[in-house]
């Protein structure tokens, strides 16, 4: 028996999320279900049968009501279980009712800055998002700002 036979394949799963920055300067979170103040990109985890643009469509759309067109992948890292794709993309329809501090289904959606980002479960992650989008800062032109 080889090497590999002995060995669990761990099977590598795809998380998306949309980083999209409002005109205050401020970056739209969803906060985890069971705590509002532990806040996250909207997104989630792709379905077996969705590219990884779909599911961040569907996440989206699900959790703010964002209609998300053109998505565009900004960046990538793996944690050791999850590939986290992070998506900007142009929006085509934010709905007038979406109250972003209202609780929904998915948690509470509003405006908020790294620093609340980084509070969060996803805390160490933000960390170095937050550096990567500091230097790269002129690519984010015409994409999700509202």
């Amino acid at each position: 028996m080889g090497f590999l036979a002995n060995k669990q394949m761990k099977e590598i799963k795809d998380a998306v999320g949309l980083f999209m920055v409002g005109n205050q300067g401020k970056i739209l979170g969803v906060s985890r279900k069971n705590n509002p103040d532990d806040m996250g990109f909207p997104g989630g985890k792709r379905e077996d049968d969705e590219t990884l643009e779909e599911a961040l469509i569907r996440e989206v759309e699900e959790e703010t009501k964002i209609i998300v067109v053109e998505p565009r992948l900004f960046y990538k890292v793996f944690d050791g279980e999850y590939n986290f794709h992070v998506f900007i993309a142009k929006i085509d329809y934010i709905p007038g009712d979406l109250l972003f501090e209202d609780q929904n289904e998915t948690g509470v959606v509003k405006w908020v800055t790294f620093d609340e980002l980084k509070n969060g479960t996803f805390g160490s992650f933000h960390v170095e998002f937050e550096k990567y989008v500091n230097a790269v800062q002129a690519e984010l032109k015409n994409y999700s700002f509202i």
